[in-house]
Formats: C-alpha cells, sequence, structure tokens
C-alpha cells in the first residue's frame, strides 16, 4: 500500500511538473501570427542565437547592410532584391531579402561579417559553403519558377479548384 501512495505521489508531481513547462511556453508572445502566407513572411520575429553586440551592430547600421545585402544580388545574379529584415546572427549580421523581378520571385537570406560596413564590395571574406549553396537553391528555385510559370500557375489553380470548402 505503501510503495502504491508513494507512485501515485511521484507521478502526480512529475506529470504537474511538466504540465507547467508547457503553460509558460505558451504564454510567450509571438509577433508572427500562427498561419501566414509565405510570401508574405519577411524575416520577423526571427533571431537566431547571436552576441549581444551583433544584434545592437545590425540594429545600428540596418540601412547600411541592406544596402550591402541588395548589391551582392546584383553584382553576383544581375537581380534587383528589397532587403526586409537585418538581424543579428552569431558575431555577425544577416540580410532577408525578396526577389520579384523578371518574373523571378523568392526569399533568401545572406549572412554577413561585421566588416562588411566598411568593405566596399558585397563579397564577403569569410565564404562558407553551406550558406553559399543553401542562398543558390533559392535564386535557382526562382529561375525554375519563371520557366515553368505556365505549368506552376496551372498547379496552383487546380489545387485552388479543389480545396476543401
Amino acid at each position: 500500500m505503501l510503495k502504491k501512495a508513494k507512485f501515485i505521489l511521484m507521478a502526480t508531481i512529475l506529470l504537474s511538473g511538466c504540465s507547467t513547462t508547457n503553460n509558460e511556453s505558451n504564454k510567450e508572445t509571438k509577433s508572427v501570427p500562427e498561419e501566414m502566407d509565405a510570401s508574405k513572411y519577411v524575416g520577423q520575429g526571427f533571431q537566431p542565437p547571436a552576441e549581444k553586440d551583433a544584434i545592437e551592430f545590425a540594429k545600428k547600421h540596418k540601412d547600411k547592410i541592406a544596402k550591402r545585402g541588395e548589391q551582392f544580388f546584383m553584382d553576383n545574379f544581375g537581380l534587383k532584391v528589397k532587403a526586409t529584415n537585418v538581424i543579428g546572427s552569431g558575431d555577425g549580421v544577416e540580410v532577408f531579402v525578396h526577389c520579384d523581378d523578371h518574373d523571378i520571385v523568392f526569399n533568401a537570406s545572406i549572412p554577413f561579417d561585421k566588416s562588411i560596413i566598411d568593405s566596399d564590395s558585397s563579397l564577403r571574406s569569410k565564404d562558407k559553403g553551406d550558406d553559399m549553396s543553401t542562398l543558390v537553391g533559392a535564386v535557382l528555385s526562382g529561375f525554375e519558377y519563371r520557366a515553368q510559370k505556365e505549368k506552376y500557375d496551372k498547379l496552383y489553380k487546380f489545387f485552388k479548384d479543389n480545396e476543401e470548402k
């Protein structure tokens, strides 16, 4: 009988402890609604792990860094993009961009070192292969969309016509 009482007491404490942690995470405020169109998301509410000075640096030099991000896509891909968000990321900064140039549509982000602010070039000195391949993949998906636009439009129309009402 004593074993059963201990078991019930421990189970109650354990389960009630877990339930309070779940409630605390639900109380956090979100700057992004739970559901939204992907085309309307511009990186708001997203903050990767970053050093405090990187976050402050991104806020202080937001306009200059945004121009470097836009210049990067013009120099390397010949595409006009619009910077939608600049945030601190790691010990550097990250620029979110949206492209709607020549029917090429994509959203991407590019990380920069803080030294980009002093540089005349948009190219980065410390290039990370994974970041660059992800970036090129986003650009290529935009070109793919343009090449297959008619097929994608038919597919989207099919989905819209057949969605559950």
